[in-house]
């Protein structure tokens, strides 16, 4: 685990982009900071749309903000409104609504919502205190911070807009898509069969090809064969093999990760669900919210984790609240390795 170490307000600002993997716009970013080990450092945050300011009650704006940066060591809350590129003339914005939104988050428990305004989160732009609009400073080039070459080490991408993101989860070509899922079909009500007979040698050796494509995928080789896909879209149908393979190395997260969402691109409707699910637990479970939320819009109505992920999510549950499988299929991986020999 890294920790990230302040300095001062425009280095927590600077450092907005790669927390949350996005460079945010027209957005308050609410951001705690903890004390740990005698340093403060940066904790949970929480995101949204400024319009929701506007429109939605403070009270439904507050409730998962309460939840997601309720911490004891939490000493301050800095909120960042992120505007669109421009100065305001007058007034800084959205100032009566963020008054409220501070009020609301004071009786929940949270520290004072210091806020700040910025009009965009670039090199040598200024922010803004609301407090006192005479107080305020010059943001570092963003790619500069501790927190940018700790995600850059992790391999994590920053994106420049929402909007890339959610290009990960577009279809593949519709016409190797139908190529692929009638390979799919056969291969499915195979392994519907196997886990119906209960039959570990041959889950076993599926989840074999399965773990052997995640090794591969960890160097950056990833699957092309439409007859390789196909089997790989069709082992994640089986819950069984779908847990198994959500379990992996912390090393291999991220590459999983992007075997799934290639997977999801060529995979049929429901096999896709399931994929953009596997994606959006693990990316929860470490953290990165943007992709995990990106990938349920993309899941759609599929299966009970995706559900308990929704609600998850937008209750701002910590991700370390979520449970881990590792325990619950560590027994069920051995026997299945067991089985295939």
């Amino acid at each position: 685990m890294y920790t990230v170490r302040l300095d001062n307000v425009g280095t927590l600002i600077a450092s907005v982009p790669p927390l949350l993997r996005v460079r945010p716009t027209n957005s308050l970013v609410i951001v705690s900071v903890v004390r740990s080990g005698g340093r403060r450092r940066i904790g949970s945050t929480a995101r949204l749309d400024l319009v929701d300011l506007a429109t939605i009650p403070v009270s439904s704006l507050a409730r998962p903000i309460v939840r997601a940066l309720a911490d004891p060591d939490a000493i301050a809350l800095t909120g960042i409104v992120v505007g669109d590129g421009s100065t305001p003339d007058g007034p800084l914005p959205y100032g009566a609504e963020l008054d409220a939104l501070t009020a609301v988050l004071r009786d929940g428990g949270l520290p004072d919502l210091e806020l700040v305004f910025v009009p965009s989160i670039t090199a040598k732009a200024t922010w803004t205190s609301y407090a006192d609009p005479t107080q305020g400073g010059v943001l570092p080039d963003p790619g500069s911070t501790e927190l940018a070459a700790i995600t850059t080490v992790l391999g994590e991408v920053t994106y420049d807009t929402l909007e890339e993101v959610a290009q990960r989860f577009q279809p593949g070509p519709q016409d190797r898509r139908d190529r692929i899922a009638a390979l799919v079909r056969p291969v499915e009500r195979q392994v519907a069969r196997e886990e119906q007979d209960g039959d570990l040698a041959a889950l076993g050796v599926r989840l074999r090809q399965l773990d052997h494509a995640v090794h591969r995928a960890c160097e950056h080789q990833f699957p092309r064969d439409d007859k390789e896909i196909a089997d790989l879209i069709a082992a994640v149908t089986s819950k069984t093999l779908r847990d198994c393979a959500m379990v992996v190395p912390e090393a291999s997260e991220q590459a999983a990760e992007e075997l799934w969402t290639q997977l999801f691109r060529l995979a049929p409707p429901e096999a896709g669900g399931h994929l953009a699910t596997m994606v959006a637990f693990s990316a929860y479970r470490r953290g990165n919210g943007l992709l995990a939320r990106r990938a349920l819009e993309a899941a759609g109505p599929t299966n009970r984790l995706a559900g308990y992920l929704r609600i998850a999510v937008a209750a701002g549950m910590p991700p370390q609240r979520l449970p881990s499988l590792a325990d619950a299929v560590r027994q069920l991986r051995d026997r299945l390795a067991n089985a295939a020999g």
